[in-house]
């Protein structure tokens, strides 16, 4: 068995691309229903998925930011800080070193999932 990714559910399907799409400057394969791309050889699949009924999407949100956190290595953590910043993203925790003895941040994408970003060590 192989891992090969990861699927991330959506009502924007389009935009969460863009979002992945512009953050890793990579491209995509799909439609408004379902998108596909590479980020460092990990698939990122994002898929169609109505809100639950009775779930505001502010709630789906918050959700989301405590379930699970994506986990990017980056060979340049200043370039992909200072690309974030540009980009207007949402900054959870600033750059800074942590007690594991690497560098890292955490942000949310457009939908408020968790990425934490570091430099291998």
């Amino acid at each position: 068995m192989v891992f090969e990714g990861i699927c991330l559910m959506t009502n924007d399907v389009a935009r969460l691309a863009q979002f992945y799409r512009e953050l890793f400057e990579t491209t995509a394969e799909g439609n408004d229903k379902h998108m596909t791309m590479n980020i460092g050889g990990l698939g990122l699949a994002i898929w169609r998925q109505a809100l639950p009924e009775g779930l505001s999407e502010s709630r789906m949100k918050e959700i989301r930011k405590r379930s699970y956190a994506l986990m990017f290595s980056s060979p340049d953590l200043d370039k992909t800080y200072a690309r974030a910043r540009e980009l207007g993203v949402t900054i959870q925790e600033e750059l800074a070193d942590q007690p594991w003895g690497g560098r890292a941040f955490v942000m949310n994408d457009s939908d408020g999932n968790r990425l934490d970003i570091f430099a291998k060590g």
